[in-house]
């Protein structure tokens, strides 16, 4: 009650009225919460907080599409704002959007090209894409910036196997487990992999 208080004397601080969002979606009342974060881009519209909340709670409820548009008219107003492109790469991700979502993420990687995990996701929706050596490439850089992320080796292994290559694929594995020894996925993968280098290696 309190906190409402504060943001209804506060209408015109988009920071009380983020502060009264996140307290809302915390409760559970979604509704208060969008209206909140709604009225604090209303506010200012060029606040990132209010508008990444905003975001991730209408996907969280299954509301997609109302989410890209918010995401979409933050990129129109900063189109340099890696994050906001980022953001909406990984969405239209999970709704398997796939061109659209390597347009978006190929343009976050462009304008943060230091952060791993947008090479990493930027790579799995051109495997998405059948463009595996693009994929392969982009993942390379996630590995060099992020060496010890096991995900990304994880990735490398997959579209090894996928690319027939299966030796390089154990070399992946290797390192995997390396990474994330109590990880069973890796020990299992290998053994599929031998089993199935051992069934090329019979004679016919």
């Amino acid at each position: 009650t309190e906190l409402r208080a504060a943001a209804s004397r506060s209408a015109d601080v988009p920071g009380e009225l983020l502060s009264l969002a996140i307290f809302e979606e915390r409760l559970g009342r979604f509704d208060a919460a969008t209206t909140a974060y709604r009225h604090a881009l209303e506010r200012d519209p060029d606040f990132l907080p209010a508008r990444f909340n905003l975001a991730n709670l209408l996907a969280r409820r299954s509301f997609r599409s109302e989410a890209a548009a918010v995401l979409r008219e933050g990129i129109r107003r900063t189109p340099e704002e890696g994050e906001l492109h980022y953001s909406l790469g990984l969405l239209l991700a999970e709704q398997q959007e796939w061109r659209a979502a390597v347009e978006s993420l190929a343009e976050a990687v462009r304008l943060m090209p230091e952060r791993a995990r947008a090479h990493y996701n930027y790579a799995l929706a051109l495997s998405r894409s059948q463009r595996l050596e693009e994929a392969e490439r982009e993942l390379h850089t996630a590995r060099r910036l992020d060496p010890e992320d096991p995900g990304i080796v994880e990735a490398l292994a997959s579209l090894s196997i996928k690319r027939a290559r299966l030796d390089a694929a154990l070399a992946y594995i290797e390192e995997w487990k390396r990474l994330a020894p109590a990880d069973p996925r890796p020990r299992r993968l290998a053994i599929k992999i031998h089993g199935l280098l051992s069934r090329e290696e019979r004679p016919q």
